[in-house]
């Protein structure tokens, strides 16, 4: 088990962090750490808004998510300028983020950063409120991307992934879980919603290259 020196959780895994060293990801946990009080993202809410946001029908640009990422609005200058280590953090979120989505194309896919000792027990949870914050950027799609997910799902007799999200986020069912998770279900369910971005991921795909004025990937 890793240690990640904050005063958050201790990180689970590393797969998909090629980009940053253990000091690095340290570094930029404590920094985000700093502007907690303006709601600033945790290491791992960060992880799963950069996953959102990789996945994406549309292009967010930097000067969009980066106030978010710091506790502010869309285009809030003023929490990016109370960001003493700007250009420091700047660069290890963009290296981040190149791991997150080199992680995508890899043999392993994607595997979340999630924190072990979360404060409600429930795994994962600051990662999946973190994809939701990344959905907002293009609400509309995603909805209609769940819509279908969930209607492909029933008409073959299994479970949607997507909406896994939404329920360790708390957003689909405030009480879930009614009981402590096992070890064995909370890495089930971490791994559903690492599945579900590879989902949404691949759906998006020819839009998202269309946004970026791309040839459809193969």
């Amino acid at each position: 088990m890793t240690t990640l020196h904050s005063h958050r959780q201790n990180w689970m895994n590393d797969t998909t962090t090629q980009g940053l060293s253990q000091d690095q990801l340290d570094r930029l946990s404590a920094i985000l750490d700093q502007y907690a009080e303006q709601d600033s993202l945790s290491l791992e809410a960060l992880d799963g808004f950069f996953s959102a946001l990789i996945a994406s029908p549309i292009v967010v640009s930097a000067a969009d998510y980066l106030p978010v990422v710091f506790g502010g609005n869309v285009g809030d200058s003023a929490v990016l300028e109370a960001v003493a280590e700007r250009d420091e953090a700047t660069e290890l979120l963009a290296r981040h983020w190149q791991a997150v989505a080199a992680a995508v194309d890899s043999e392993d896919g994607p595997s979340p950063i999630i924190f072990e000792g979360a404060e409600d027990g429930v795994l994962g949870r600051e990662w999946a409120i973190g994809f939701l914050m990344g959905m907002d950027f293009a609400s509309e799609r995603w909805d209609e991307l769940f819509d279908a997910e969930e209607a492909d799902a029933e008409r073959e007799g299994e479970e949607a992934l997507l909406p896994s999200i939404p329920l360790v986020a708390g957003a689909s069912d405030p009480e879930w879980p009614t009981a402590p998770l096992s070890e064995e279900e909370a890495d089930d369910i971490v791994a559903t919603m690492a599945a579900a971005f590879m989902l949404a991921f691949d759906s998006f795909r020819e839009e998202r290259d269309a946004a970026r004025g791309q040839a459809p990937s193969a």
